[in-house]
Order: structure tokens, then sequence, then C-alpha cells
């Protein structure tokens, strides 16, 4: 039945495309939502990159070569728009550098019109999950791209309206890409792994917060000595607490 579901919005796309676009009704944003049921990726290749985009003489320079034209942004599908969001050739600089990555993340959403796109449409955090499923903790160097990704998906914008059964995904995901980590870390014998496994505790701990799990808010009210509350509050992926954070989502897990 999947596979004829497909084959029907396939089907669709390709009246779609061989429609001619100088016609008024020529139905660019069906196309997009075709392409995100057969979970088709139509990406946007940034113009400018690497050293081009490093001459450019300021930040609101650079900013105002990396947005996506707006005949382009409205008509994406939802699974390219997230490619072109982790694409995004300023990510490094505007989320890094930063404590605070709610202040960063807030600052990215107003400087990127991908991010403000991807925030409003209905799908979003389907998309942002099935991506953060793929991610291979191997593949985290030398771009991090699965930090990018738990910092993403803990912003307070997106992290709010996630479902209740969404949250519970995010959880077991969280749990199990630490796991990996820890696993891919100890095969290249690198001990400090610290800084990648920081910010899944930082996403596991700000879903529970956003779900106002009670042990979460205990251990928050209650532990002072790695103050991995007040941290979460001010967007500052905390370390240590690995042990505690991961008893409190395995308890979440089988509350719910």
């Amino acid at each position: 039945m999947k596979n004829l579901n497909k084959l029907i919005y396939l089907l669709i796309f390709l009246v779609i495309i061989s429609c001619r676009k100088e016609d008024e009704n020529y139905p660019t944003e069906l196309a997009g939502v075709v392409l995100s049921q057969l979970d088709v990726c139509d990406k946007y290749i940034f113009p400018v990159q690497g050293e081009e985009l490093k001459q450019l003489p300021d930040m609101m320079s650079k900013v105002a070569a990396c947005q996506i034209p707006e005949d382009t942004l409205k008509n994406m599908c939802t699974t390219g728009l997230v490619d072109t969001y982790y694409d995004y050739p300023l990510l490094f600089v505007s989320i890094f550098p930063h404590d605070n990555k709610k202040n960063a993340m807030e600052m990215l959403k107003d400087n990127f019109n991908g991010l403000q796109e991807l925030i409003s449409r209905e799908d979003c955090t389907e998309k942002l999950i099935a991506k953060y499923e793929q991610v291979d903790p191997a593949d985290n160097l030398p771009y991090m791209t699965i930090e990018f990704m738990e910092i993403t998906l803990a912003y307070d914008s997106i992290c709010a309206i996630f479902s209740a059964e969404e949250r519970k995904t995010l959880i077991r995901l969280g749990l199990k890409k630490l796991d990996e980590k820890k696993e891919y870390y100890s095969k290249v014998l690198i001990d400090d792994d610290k800084h990648s496994v920081c910010n899944t505790l930082y996403l596991i701990a700000n879903v529970l917060y956003q779900e106002n799990y009670p042990l979460l808010l205990e251990c928050i009210e209650q532990d002072t000595a790695c103050n991995c509350g007040q941290n979460l509050l001010v967007g500052k992926v905390f370390y240590g607490c690995d042990n505690k954070i991961q008893e409190i989502a395995q308890s979440f897990l089988e509350d719910n």
C-alpha cells in the first residue's frame, strides 16, 4: 500500500512538471507537497560558499548572500528544506561560537529565511526527526553534523511543537545516539568525547523539560552540584550528569 501511494504521488508529480510554467495556474507549491510525500529532496545549492563567501566584506553581506530566493523557498519540499538548512554556509559560525545556544538559534532564525520557513511547515518536526534518526555519529567530523541536529532539535521554537509521541521518539533516539557516540569514540581511540555527548544530553534534557517531566524538574531544583538546571535554562550545553539524565530519560520512557 505504501509503495502504491508513492506511485500515485509520482504520477501526480510528473503531471505537474509537464505543465507549462507560463500558465498562471502552474501548481508549483503542490509540486513541493508531492516531493515531500515521496521523500524526494530538492535541496537548494547556495551559489556563494567557501572562499568566495569569506571574501565578502562583513557579516551582513554574508547573511544577505546566503538567503534562499523566496520563490524557491516557498516551493521546496520540507525534506529539501531540512537538507538546505544543514548545508547553510553560516551554520557553524551562527551556532558554535556562542555559549547560549538558545540565543544563537534565535539569531540564526532572524538571519536565515530557510529556518523561518522550516519552522512554519506542518511536517517540520517529522522531517527533522527522520534526519536525526539517519545520521551516524561516525559522520560527525569534520562538520559536527549530529551536533547541529541536536542543538536544532533542542531549540525551544521547535522543541515546543513536538507531539507527545515525537518526544518519546526523540528520547529513544537520544539515548541510542549516546551509545553510538561512545562506541564510535572508543573505536577511534578518542578519550574525550564529552563535547559531543553533552549536546545529546542537552537535547534529551530539553525535551524532558518541555514535557514538564517531574523527575527532571526535581533534579534541577535539588541538584546544584553540576548546575545543569541553570545551564539548561540559558541554553548552555552541559558536561556531567550523564548517568542521571539517562536514568531520568529511561524512567520517562517507562512511564509513557
